[in-house]
């Protein structure tokens, strides 16, 4: 199965999922295509930089995959990054990467029209895939769902000759902070095909629970457990919560669209015949 995990802003979620683990799979099957997306293709490329330069520069990486170097004939950039092993003698190599055309790694805006035809055999994965622009209107969001549902998920591999259960070959991979009942994150959560694992930055509690800690602050009352009590203990939660206000702290932080919903714009008419 796929996973889809919401994360609090600031968790790491990226250097931890997009970055550190897709590596960890090109080292591990490096003949694999590995895909990418993100809100935008900046992002996207930035990402997809990040594990390049792992790749090509970090002596950790030389220790544990010796034999898996940038193949920068074919291609070392924003366009592509392809990788090769040199444990793999050329025939073998020339099979195992002859089910794909796609390059070890690329990086891309969700939206972006080369999206369409990519095959990622190796990881899939989603990234924030969702920001201000392309969540703010009902119709910015049923496009994004519509590209997902119609474009990415086609792309990952299966094998239907596995039993149930057993057929996703691609590791499909989405993490992010919802903005929206009817955003992606919450289309690919209702499929029921992904495992789903919420990690806020504050979970709910009780007085005389292990951990619990009480604030009163503001609107941010009651007792909560922290998430990650060596980064960002009390007083950092009391300082996020005073730069992003209620809204964005319960989205971002809370992951909670219900506690924020209160605080929406309201529709108000106006007669139109006063509109010159």
């Amino acid at each position: 199965r796929g996973s889809l995990i919401f994360a609090f802003r600031g968790s790491w979620k990226t250097t931890t999922i997009s970055q550190l683990f897709t590596c960890f799979r090109m080292g591990h099957e490096p003949w694999k295509a590995n895909l990418v997306l993100q809100n935008n293709d900046a992002t996207a490329q930035n990402t997809t930089l990040a594990i390049s330069q792992v790749i090509a520069k970090n002596p950790r990486w030389r220790k544990v995959f010796p034999n898996v170097i940038p193949d920068k004939k074919k291609g070392w950039g924003a366009l592509g990054y392809w990788i090769t092993d040199t444990d793999i003698n050329e025939e073998d190599w020339a099979e195992l990467t002859s089910i794909t055309k796609d390059p070890s790694l690329l990086g891309l805006g969700i939206s972006s029209g080369s999206v369409i035809g990519k095959h990622p055999t190796g990881v899939l994965l989603m990234d924030d895939i969702h920001d201000e622009k392309n969540s703010s209107s009902d119709l910015e969001r049923a496009y994004i769902v519509k590209v997902v549902a119609e474009t990415v998920f086609p792309m990952a591999v299966r094998d239907a000759t596995r039993p149930q259960g057993d057929q996703l070959e691609t590791w499909s991979l989405t993490v992010g902070t919802p903005w929206h009942e009817q955003d992606g994150y919450h289309y690919i959560k209702d499929t029921g095909e992904f495992g789903y694992l919420f990690s806020p930055l504050l979970f709910p509690s009780n007085e005389g629970d292990e951990g619990a800690i009480e604030f009163d602050h503001k609107e941010l009352k009651g007792w909560f457990r922290l998430a990650w009590e060596d980064r960002i203990p009390y007083d950092g939660v009391i300082s996020l919560y005073n730069l992003s206000g209620h809204r964005g702290f319960w989205r971002m932080y809370l992951l909670s669209l219900i506690g924020a919903s209160d605080l929406g714009l309201p529709f108000m008419s106006f007669p139109h015949e006063k509109i010159p």
